[in-house]
């Protein structure tokens, strides 16, 4: 999606992506994601681009520059732009083999100096593994603008040993050392949009439980 202002709600992705490169030069910056690939405006006064209520099981591969769970890039680069991202998980793999590269449980990278993003109640229980050159944590992978919001954001402690650009942000927090528990505690914290997945015994949003009564 090249284009701002667009709304995405109530998706859910099950298979594997698998994008093909081996290193960014700077000039190739490529994104994919189990949700939205690419958000990016293309001029001034667009409404705010929305991903909410979203959910990824699948396997995310490649050697591009941003890979994400949710989304792999929203940016801009000389006008402002906003994007939202509202109750949304990931708990399939993310993997990045490009050197220099971004991975994020959510997003794989937030940029430009014009862009207003704000993620809530979103969680992230996926692995997220990147080269030891690029950057990656369980929520955001990179991101160089100041207006980034997070708030009651979650991500597994087991989800990424690399770098933590999360850390840079209030309202996101690391979860658990012993799963089972975590993850109940966790739903609880999230509020009533997430729900324990009874067959499993992780976190799921509450609309894709069948057997929930609202």
């Amino acid at each position: 999606v090249y284009s701002a202002g667009s709304t995405f709600t109530r998706c859910r992705y099950f298979g594997a992506i698998k994008a093909t490169g081996t290193k960014w030069t700077g000039t190739n910056s490529y994104a994919t994601g189990g949700i939205v690939g690419t958000i990016s405006n293309t001029g001034t006064g667009e409404p705010v681009s929305t991903i909410e209520y979203c959910a990824n099981y699948g396997t995310i591969t490649g050697g591009i520059q941003s890979l994400g769970g949710i989304v792999g890039y929203i940016g801009t680069v000389s006008s402002t732009m906003a994007a939202r991202v509202d109750k949304c998980y990931n708990r399939g793999t993310v993997e990045n083999t490009t050197e220099g590269g971004y991975s994020g449980g959510i997003a794989g990278n937030l940029y430009g100096n014009y862009l207003t993003v704000t993620m809530s109640d979103c969680l992230n229980y996926g692995q997220i593994i990147n080269p030891a050159e690029g950057r990656d944590c369980g929520l955001v992978g990179y991101s160089n603008s100041s207006r980034i919001t997070l708030s009651n954001c979650w991500y597994s402690y087991i989800s990424s040993t690399g770098y933590s650009a999360t850390a840079d942000f209030t309202g996101a927090d690391v979860f658990g050392s012993s799963e089972d528990t975590a993850y109940a505690e966790t739903v609880g914290k999230l509020g009533n949009s997430y729900v324990m997945n009874s067959k499993e015994a992780v976190p799921m949003l509450q609309w894709e439980d069948e057997n929930h009564e609202y």
